[in-house]
């Protein structure tokens, strides 16, 4: 394999799994692979994600900005506390983050038995962030909807590809070693200009040779 392109897949690989090649089980992701049956289209909702919210949403009411800090529970019931209401009901569906979970919030009364304590301080999910950018008009190619690079943020795409009545959005997703970068944001670290700058002179690079978007 040419160096560029073993560079290449070491840090997709890193930034699609939101870690380093280095750490990745090889074994994971070869059983992965194996088990991995939905095939390698990408599909989307033309409507949005927003749809589909509003679907599941249907007959439920639902108390936004209301973050739980605390859980008790007793058999049969469950008290659930915010900074503002207390919730009460038989049983509760937990669903946080597992970096909230490994910090401690909520907290749970009684504890957690030790068994789980144990699971979630050995799991890891490494750091991940999107950028939306919403344009006046339309600066890259209308074909393409995916965008790749080396540069500092890897990965762009067009929500808008194929859909003329949204206005020109591009989302950039960055993952793993890059997403630390962007989150402590060092001042020596390139911005997100500079990023879509790096993936649309590769594009272009690319489409010169004979490529496609």
């Amino acid at each position: 394999m040419a160096p560029l392109a073993k560079q290449f897949a070491a840090e997709f690989q890193g930034h699609l799994y939101l870690t380093t090649a280095e750490q990745l089980s090889l074994q994971e992701l070869i059983y992965e692979c194996q088990v991995h049956h939905a095939g390698d289209d990408n599909f989307r909702i033309k409507r949005g994600y927003q749809a589909v919210i509003d679907q599941l949403v249907q007959g439920l009411e639902i108390h936004y900005s209301q973050a739980v800090h605390s859980i008790h529970w007793q058999p049969g019931r469950v008290t659930v506390h915010t900074p503002t209401q207390t919730y009460e009901a038989s049983q509760v569906i937990i669903t946080v983050p597992l970096a909230l979970l490994q910090q401690g919030m909520p907290a749970f009364h009684p504890p957690l038995p030790a068994e789980k304590q144990k699971a979630i301080h050995a799991l890891y999910v490494g750091p991940a962030m999107k950028l939306q950018l919403v344009f006046r008009e339309l600066f890259w190619p209308e074909k393409y909807s995916l965008l790749m690079s080396l540069g500092p943020i890897m990965v762009w795409w067009s929500p808008s590809y194929d859909r003329p009545e949204f206005p020109p959005v591009l989302t950039a997703y960055i993952g793993g070693e890059r997403a630390k970068a962007v989150l402590g944001w060092r001042p020596a670290y390139p911005n997100w200009r500079e990023g879509l700058a790096a993936v649309l002179d590769a594009e272009k690079g690319f489409a010169a040779r004979g490529g496609g978007g």
